[in-house]
């Protein structure tokens, strides 16, 4: 009985210790629009950060279908976490299918989901942080992108 309530103790402090870890900042996908997607569409997020003088891991995410016609998808991520009133500008490239024309990321059903991280980026105050994301493909409207996610931890 006393081994019991000794193992439950030390099961109930790990699980707390595990909860009280959560370095989840952000998380939240945009959906882009039904007809296509434009390069004009700008997708927009608003992140509040409480903390300063932290460093964020960002990670980006694509939710597609097999309409999505390429094998790329590049994207152009701008945010102004260092602090300025100037938008600094990363470019990611996904490769969501191989040369054969097999998708390489993640799927349920017929959707599929890759995640690519951006270089940590370190933040020196709390405030409102935007970061927004547009495609900068060669076509202006791309069709077969449903969703566009930002995780943020610390």
């Amino acid at each position: 009985m006393k081994f019991l309530v000794r193992w439950f103790a030390f099961t109930l402090t790990i699980c707390v210790a595990i909860a009280c870890n959560d370095k989840k900042i952000y998380y939240s996908y945009t959906p882009t629009p039904s007809t296509g997607w434009e390069k004009n569409d700008t997708l927009l997020f608003n992140i509040p950060i409480s903390d300063s003088l932290i460093l964020l891991y960002l990670n980006t995410e694509v939710r597609s279908s097999n309409m999505y016609p390429y094998r790329d998808l590049w994207l152009e991520i701008r945010h102004n976490f260092k602090g300025n009133d100037t938008l600094d500008v990363d470019t990611l490239q996904f490769v969501l299918a191989d040369e054969d024309g097999k998708r390489t990321d993640q799927s349920w059903s017929c959707f599929y989901q890759k995640s690519k991280p951006l270089n940590p980026i370190f933040v020196r105050d709390s405030g409102n942080y935007v970061v927004k994301i547009n495609h900068i493909m060669y076509d202006n409207k791309i069709k077969g992108i449903h969703d566009i996610g930002l995780h943020i931890s610390k």
